[in-house]
């Protein structure tokens, strides 16, 4: 703990990083990666002429012992953009009072000791979380994860504290400073210091399928998918259980940042309909006096199987809420949307529908194509298109080209996003 605490980790997953899947072997047990990363970009539109870039050096040291592991990563950015001010339409009153990001920052994105015996796994330190449903938990944590598997049931505790030095969506890995569009600053719920944003959680999971044995030091396990990674779920013609699994979950928030003690209990399921669709579910129920809210989503998703070396799938997904107080929002401070590359919709925004459609395509520099949507249905009726094209230029380069068209109530006319951002991994 101290050796994290010292560092002051400033490094949180939604920097676009492949590095996990990089590492290869320096000596017996220990593995290495490099990886750099740069893009430039422009905004036009409503009054707005800016460019933007940003640059980033990862590095990545991973200790196995199969049973027991250490795992660092950290590294640098630097990013600029040519003005300071937001965007028309999105000026708050005190905005200048609002916190604004070093250009240069340094620190830790991942930290932590793990151990796996039997079927229990414990990791411990700065690392990155989620519960089994995306709408409380998808964040970097500084605390304790236990889990434990037996047969076809799992069960989960973690806790743990988060701030604004490596927290998800902070100002290391976040491009809101950097877009600046619909906010005058920086906007969470989360302390600048430890300890006065916390959380604790428990979970039961059952699977119809007794999970796979995960090897510890798979990286993949916390490379979760932002907007410029791609992922494929693989194809599996044999899969007949109608439900696939289903939980329940319990979790507080708590600590002197917060306003009121925050519970959240719900249940989430996977269940395959005809036609191979996958519908997944997730019941919220949120407590906070005077702010009682469910939330609830529904994700219908499908992958197609025409021709199986260039997977295709697509996904439409509705997260709602139910006022149980009058005007009540659904807002846990760890959730972490994310949705929408410019936007950065969150549980706050909701009602959000979102569609999303991915695919690869023929050839050596093995092309892949993502389209995305995302519509906020009230209170500002924030909208955006994003469409992305990437490409592997040689080994451990890809190239990716990203255009977004974003539309609000705050905005007098649409805005439009052209970027380029290389990552080249050694």
């Amino acid at each position: 703990m101290f050796l994290i605490s010292s560092l002051k980790p400033s490094i949180a997953r939604d920097c676009h990083s492949d590095i996990g899947v990089h590492l290869k072997p320096i000596l017996p047990n220990l593995q290495w990666a490099v990886e750099t990363s740069a893009s430039i970009g422009q905004m036009s539109g409503s009054g707005i002429d800016r460019r933007l870039n940003t640059e980033s050096l990862f590095w990545a040291l991973d200790y196995n012992l199969k049973k027991f592991e250490i795992y660092l990563e950290g590294g640098a950015k630097y990013w600029q953009k040519s003005d300071d001010g937001p965007g028309l339409g999105a000026i708050v009153s005190g905005w200048e009072s609002l916190p604004k990001p070093e250009q240069r920052n340094f620190g830790m994105r991942e930290a932590y000791t793990r151990l796996t015996l039997f079927n229990n796994r414990m990791t411990m330190g700065l690392q990155s979380m989620t519960l089994g449903t995306t709408m409380l938990l998808d964040e970097r944590v500084l605390g304790i994860s236990n889990s434990y598997e037996k047969g076809h049931y799992k069960f989960e505790l973690k806790g743990g504290t988060v701030s604004t030095d490596f927290a998800r969506m902070n100002d290391f890995c976040g491009t809101r400073h950097v877009y600046r569009l619909l906010r005058g600053g920086r906007f969470d719920m989360v302390a600048t210091e430890p300890w006065k944003t916390n959380f604790y959680a428990a979970s039961i999971t059952w699977n119809a399928e007794e999970p796979v044995e995960v090897v510890s030091g798979d990286q993949s396990e916390f490379e979760m998918e932002s907007f410029s990674d791609f992922s494929f779920e693989s194809f599996d013609e044999e899969e007949t259980h109608i439900v696939q699994n289903a939980g329940l979950l319990f979790y507080q928030e708590f600590g002197s940042g917060f306003f009121d003690y925050k519970y959240y209990g719900g249940a989430f399921s996977d269940i395959l309909l005809p036609f191979d669709v996958d519908l997944h579910l997730e019941m919220i129920y949120q407590y906070i006096w005077h702010e009682q809210a469910a939330a609830f989503k529904g994700q219908f998703s499908k992958n197609f199987n025409i021709f199986p070396a260039y997977p295709f799938s697509t996904s439409l997904s509705y997260y709602g809420v139910y006022e149980v107080s009058q005007d009540a929002r659904f807002f846990p401070a760890f959730s972490n949307l994310y949705l929408g590359e410019v936007s950065r919709l969150d549980a706050l925004h909701m009602p959000l529908l979102v569609v999303d459609v991915k695919q690869y395509l023929p050839g050596k520099l093995e092309p892949a194509l993502r389209l995305q949507y995302v519509n906020q249905i009230q209170f500002d009726h924030n909208t955006e298109l994003d469409f992305q094209l990437s490409a592997k230029l040689f080994k451990g380069l890809r190239t990716i080209i990203m255009l977004s068209k974003i539309d609000s109530d705050l905005l007098s006319e649409s805005v439009m996003l052209n970027k380029l951002e290389c990552r080249w991994s050694f």
